[in-house]
């Protein structure tokens, strides 16, 4: 076969729609990208389970009486739990000698985007910018035991040391409702940007 030569192939199915091309832009870097893509959607490749990456910032409460407080981030949310991160020295000298934490989260940000589309989805969190889910009520707490957070160090090229803390939906007391909300907006962008992509590489392809 000519490397060069034009050929027909398809990007996604056995059936078309097909395209022209050379054997030889298969090691193109956008098309390499596009194949890439399409085998992540079809499932054919391993991958790490869907996760929301934010920015955002939430309130810790600990001490005596949940007397003392501090901001924490919120970095990821996934259909299995919940990323945070603390600055290491914080979490060494303040939050590894609880028992019992209380975090303060607002879902409902999350419950009024699970009926938009993509663009209007990005309209909609870009007026929360790093305040998304947080919340000052104490209606919005949450208790957590520390020990049942997964607690992982990571050292940046930046030389700022944090430590995140990773904990199961099922290890929340009083979170209820809220879980549903979050599984079911992590879902509901999950199939967005999947839809997104695959009329993305459909509109390349014919």
């Amino acid at each position: 076969v000519d490397p060069f030569g034009p050929i027909e192939i398809s990007f996604i199915s056995g059936t078309g729609p097909f395209r022209s091309m050379a054997i030889a832009e298969c090691f193109n870097a956008s098309t390499y990208k596009d194949f890439v893509m399409v085998y992540l959607l079809k499932g054919k490749l391993p991958k790490r389970d869907y996760r929301v990456r934010l920015k955002s910032k939430v309130l810790m409460e600990y001490g005596n009486e949940f007397g003392k407080a501090g901001l924490i981030g919120l970095e990821q949310l996934t259909m299995n739990g919940l990323l945070f991160s603390l600055d290491s020295d914080f979490f060494l000298k303040e939050i590894s000698k609880e028992k019992e934490l209380r975090i303060l989260i607002d879902s409902n940000s999350l419950k009024d985007g699970c009926s938009k589309d993509l663009s209007g989805l990005k309209d909609h969190l870009a007026q929360y910018a790093f305040n998304l889910m947080y919340s000052s009520s104490k209606e919005d707490s949450v208790t957590c035991q520390l020990q049942d957070f997964h607690v992982q160090s990571s050292f940046d090229f930046l030389k700022n040391k944090k430590v995140y803390l990773f904990i199961s939906y099922e290890k929340l007391v009083g979170l209820n409702g809220k879980i549903k909300i979050i599984q079911n907006f992590v879902t509901h962008t999950r199939n967005l940007i999947r839809e997104h992509y695959k009329t993305k590489l459909l509109s390349k392809s014919a």
